[in-house]
């Protein structure tokens, strides 16, 4: 087991004051690997974290580390069950992909608990996994830590300073957290190989920027409602013309003719692109 964990933070007892006592009971981040050990510490902004956090759970999404092995498989009666099987459709569609291109070093931007690196997971590749959520990223240390060739860092993916130049960053339901979008899209552009690729997937892109605000508005009444309206700070709407600067491809579009007719028909849809941006 080689798995590195940097920890970009200075602030410690986070997570035991802002969970809710239901789930800091459940022990997903104990008896992690003694190389974890190895510390490196910068500061951080940890507003982000504790408002994530509160959503998630009051949204039903933070996972036992059982549920998390099985991803993006999960039991019927679970409330997100029709959402990760459109996300199980985005993943089979991108590990085709991938064991075509073979890429060797792989970023997996906001990896959250790791879910995505463990199932796409190959010992010939190299994964990085970035997170400013420590409490997901100690649940990813735990799933990983008996694979090689990995690397947890928690942190701001612009104060770090990555060992090597990457062949493929994916940012997986995760690119609504940035913004600007150029500003993220250009700092991961430097971090690539000549041939690297961005993989923007399962996240939503409005058409136009009205469209952008009219979602903004209501993800505002969102947050409200879950006593959580300083999230909307942390939430961003994008929309199709910010990728106009960027030699960007969609592999998977949501509103084809036969997605359109499959949606119409009742059959599971995702509704979200699978955006391609080549350095």
């Amino acid at each position: 087991m080689t798995i590195k964990f940097n920890k970009y933070t200075a602030k410690q007892g986070f997570i035991s004051t802002y969970l809710p006592t239901f789930i800091i009971s459940k022990p997903f981040f104990l008896n992690l690997p003694s190389i974890m050990a190895q510390i490196t510490k910068y500061s951080i902004d940890h507003q982000f974290e504790e408002n994530y956090l509160k959503i998630r759970a009051k949204e039903k999404r933070i996972l036992t580390l059982d549920e998390i092995r099985q991803l993006p498989n999960i039991r019927k009666d679970h409330p997100h069950y029709q959402e990760w099987q459109l996300r199980q459709a985005t993943f089979d569609r991108l590990q085709a992909y991938f064991k075509e291109k073979q890429p060797l070093n792989i970023l997996d931007l906001a990896c959250g608990n790791g879910w995505l690196i463990n199932r796409l997971w190959t010992p010939k590749a190299y994964f990085t996994g970035v997170e400013i959520n420590e409490y997901e990223l100690d649940q990813a240390a735990q799933l990983l830590q008996d694979k090689d060739n990995v690397d947890l860092i928690l942190g701001d993916i612009f104060e770090i300073i990555l060992d090597t130049q990457m062949d493929c960053i994916i940012v997986n339901a995760a690119i609504q957290y940035f913004k600007p979008l150029d500003k993220i899209l250009n700092h991961l552009l430097k971090q690539l190989n000549p041939n690297g690729e961005i993989h923007l997937i399962d996240s939503p892109f409005y058409p136009n920027a009205t469209e952008s605000k009219a979602a903004q508005a209501r993800t505002e009444a969102y947050f409200q409602e879950f006593g959580t309206p300083s999230m909307t700070h942390f939430y961003h709407h994008h929309h199709y013309d910010l990728l106009k600067a960027f030699n960007h491809q969609l592999l998977y579009t949501p509103n084809t003719l036969k997605n359109k007719i499959n949606r119409k028909l009742g059959r599971p849809v995702s509704p979200f692109p699978w955006i391609i941006i080549r350095a």
